[in-house]
C-alpha cells in the first residue's frame, strides 16, 4: 500500500486543529463509515464476493467499535486537560502591585 493510497483515507478530526477539535466525539456512523473506508483501501476491493463478506463486515464492525473507543479516549482526555486548566487559580503575570 502506498502513501498515496492512505492519504484518501478522510480523518475524523483534522491534525491541525488543537486538542478541542477533540470535544466531540465521532457518532458511530462516522466511525463505521471511517472502518468501512479503511477495510475498502487495506482489502483492495468495496464489495467483496462469497465467504469473503463475512470477514470483510467483521473487520468493518471490529475496526469501527476499536475507532469510536480510540475517540472517546481522545475525547475524555481532552475534557480532563480542560477542566484541570480551569481549575487552576489565574495569578496574572505574577508582578507584585507597587504602591
Amino acid at each position: 500500500m502506498t502513501l498515496d493510497r492512505m492519504t484518501t483515507v478522510r480523518a475524523l478530526h483534522e491534525v491541525n486543529r488543537p486538542a478541542a477539535t477533540f470535544a466531540e466525539s465521532p457518532t458511530s456512523a462516522e466511525a463505521r463509515a471511517a472502518a468501512l473506508q479503511y477495510v475498502r483501501l487495506v482489502s483492495g476491493t468495496a464489495l467483496p464476493t462469497g465467504p469473503d463478506r463475512r470477514a470483510f463486515s467483521a473487520a468493518v464492525m471490529e475496526i469501527a467499535a476499536i475507532t469510536q473507543q480510540l475517540m472517546d479516549r481522545a475525547q475524555e482526555r481532552v475534557a480532563a486537560a480542560a477542566s484541570d486548566t480551569s481549575a487552576r487559580p489565574d495569578h496574572g503575570s505574577g508582578l507584585a502591585a507597587v504602591g
